[in-house]
This record gives C-alpha cells, sequence and structure tokens, in this order.
C-alpha cells in the first residue's frame, strides 16, 4: 500500500500540531535514487491499553509517504480506547485485530506470521518513527540487502519536555562486546534497528518466554548462530523516537524485570564465550544480581543504612558491589547531612 497524505487521514485532535499530527514525508518517485523499486516496509505495533499514545505511533507509520508500506496492530484486548482510534484508521492498515494475547513477544510473532515485507520492524504504541524513516531504510535496503539497518535513537521524557536521550548505533563483532558494550559504546535501540525478514525464517521468531527482553535475545541469537556472516548497515539518520512514561513498560515493570531476563539471556549463549570472556561474564552478571537486589530493595522502600546492612549480612557477597557500596555510601553521607 502507498502510504495515505495528510489530507486523506482523519483530522488529529484539537490542539496536535507538528509531527506527526500537521506535518507529512513528502512522497517519493516510484523509483528511488539508485533506481531499484522500493522494497515493501512490513511494520508491527503491539499494543495493549495505550490509547493515549497510539495514534501519534499510527500516524507517525501512516505519514511516513511511503510507496510500499504493510502495517499490521496487533491489540491485546484493550479495554480503553484503543479499539476505536484503531477503527478510524482501519482504511490503511493491512491487518488489525483485537484479543488477549500471552506477552508483548506473542503479539509481535503474530503479526510478522501476516506479513509479507522484505523489511521488518515492530514499532510500540508509545513509539514513533521520525520523518524519513521509511525512505531512508527503503533505500539503504535496496543498495545491498543488508541483515539489519540500524539508525540513531531519541529517548524523550514525558515529565521533561525538554531533554532527551540519544543513542547512536553500533554492531559489536563478537557477543561478548555487545553483552558489555550495551552498558556503554554498543548501542541497538530496537525501534530503529530494521530487519530483513529473511531472518526470521532463517533464526525463528521472538521467544515469548523472555518477555522484556526479547530484542536482546534475538540480537544474541544473531551474532551466535549466523547462517552467514551479517551485513550490516549504519545509518547516521534519526528513525525512531520512544517516550518514557510511568505506563512505559521499561519503568512500569522495573528495570529489575530486563536485567533478570538479561540473565537468563546470558545463560543461554554463555557456551558461545571463550574461557577468559566467560570469567568476565560472571563478573558482569554479578554486578547485575547485586543491582537487581537493591533496585528490590528501594522499590519495597527499605532502602536504609540498616536495611542495606541487613542485606549485606544475609548476602555478605553483595559486599563486593559497586551498586550495593554506592547505595549505601548514599545513604550514610544523607543521614550525615540531615543530622548536620
Amino acid at each position: 500500500m502507498r502510504c495515505p497524505s495528510l489530507k486523506d487521514l482523519p483530522a488529529p485532535p484539537a490542539g496536535k500540531t507538528g509531527w506527526p499530527w500537521t506535518e507529512e514525508t513528502p512522497f517519493p518517485s516510484d523509483e528511488n535514487p539508485q533506481g531499484f523499486v522500493w522494497p515493501k516496509i512490513s511494520i508491527v505495533t503491539p499494543n495493549y491499553n495505550f490509547g493515549d499514545f497510539i495514534e501519534e505511533t499510527i500516524r507517525s507509520v501512516l505519514l511516513q509517504g511511503y510507496p510500499d508500506l504493510e502495517f499490521i496492530i496487533i491489540d491485546g484486548g484493550s479495554s480503553d480506547n484503543s479499539v476505536e482510534i484503531i477503527k478510524k484508521y482501519a482504511p490503511w492498515i493491512a491487518y488489525w485485530s483485537s484479543e488477549p494475547d500471552e506477552c508483548q513477544a506473542a503479539a509481535i510473532n503474530k503479526g510478522i506470521k501476516h506479513c509479507t515485507g522484505q523489511i521488518f520492524n515492530w514499532i510500540c504504541s508509545d513509539d514513533i518513527l521520525f520523518k524519513m524513516a521509511l525512505r531512508t531504510v527503503g533505500e539503504a535496503f535496496s543498495i545491498n540487502q543488508p541483515d539489519l539497518i540500524i539508525g540513531r535513537h531519541i529517548h524523550r521524557y514525558q515529565d521533561k519536555p525538554g531533554e532527551i536521550m540519544e543513542w547512536r548505533p553500533s554492531w559489536p563483532k563478537k557477543i561478548f562486546d555487545f553483552i558489555i558494550g550495551q552498558q556503554g559504546m554498543f548501542k541497538i535501540a530496537q525501534p530503529a534497528t530494521f530487519l530483513n525478514s529473511k531472518l526470521f525464517k532463517q533464526y525463528g521468531l521472538l521467544r515469548d518466554d523472555i518477555r522484556n527482553g526479547m530484542d536482546w535475545e534475538f540480537y544474541l541469537r544473531l551474532m551466535a548462530l549466523p547462517a552467514t556472516p551479517l551485513t550490516i548497515h549504519i545509518s547516521d539518520s534519526v528513525l525512531a523516537q520512544t517516550l518514557l512514561h510511568p505506563q512505559s513498560k521499561s519503568i512500569k515493570d522495573h528495570r529489575s524485570l530486563l536485567e533478570i531476563d538479561r540473565i537468563k539471556c546470558l545463560n543461554l549463549y554463555f557456551k558461545y564465550l571463550n574461557w577468559f570472556e566467560r570469567i568476565g561474564l560472571h563478573w558482569h552478571c554479578f554486578q547485575w544480581k547485586a543491582y537487581i537486589k537493591v533496585f528490590e530493595l528501594q522499590i519495597k522502600g527499605h532502602d536504609t543504612v540498616s536495611g542495606l546492612l541487613l542485606m549485606g549480612i544475609k548476602s555478605p557477597w553483595i559486599f563486593l558491589s559497586r551498586f550495593y557500596l554506592g547505595a549505601l555510601k548514599i545513604k550514610i553521607f544523607s543521614r550525615r547531612q540531615v543530622k548536620g
């Protein structure tokens, strides 16, 4: 389907301006600058009760001005106004459904089974695509049909409108570099990472038993089990944006759950590391486990000096963790300042 124009779509809600409410991406010619026919791009949006955000997501996909888009929405049986919004844009959606599902990964997998495009990505219902994102991806794919196209990505904070965090993409050469590097130099943001659809035939769908890190596991799978060397295209364009808000999965489900899933992923791919990397990974996992324990204590409101010391008595190993020692130091000094 050729993307609709701004005048084709329903009017935006009152007070909404800018991208993707009152702005659109210009339509390109039927052939891209390299003379190739534009590849079909399939986008799947999983959603559950994100009626406050999904319309912006939908419009950011539909207003890409792209010549060959396949847009699919899998709703998990929302009880808010999500379905009403989806129906409003149904004429431009290739397939949509609304019924209970097990988890986000299961919803995405359901959508993948309906996809027929050469390029695939899932855009969650609180993410948006930037202007020109699909054209940038389509042009890159037409050159040599890479396995992955990775662009820049922005995190925007609902409670801090002027503050953003940008991820500049890179793809590590080894699993170990990816595991350690996600904390620093190697940044792979899922909304800005587009996949060659053949990868799902070669490597399988997302694992629905890893609910908070299914993208992380899939990237590890690609690195650990390459049928052929992966071809990666790194784009300097900002392709997508994630809005962080109180209902965000990464906030609502707590970061500790993401770290638990990451440790589960590491156990799956530990055998692909050499002995030196395994030693380093054991230390890394130790720090993550300590982080989880401290974070859970904070969630319960028990992260006082006495609470942290009691944790240390029960689990003496945690005194070796920088996360634990940092949290304890902050509490001790803050208490001294209050007394002063």
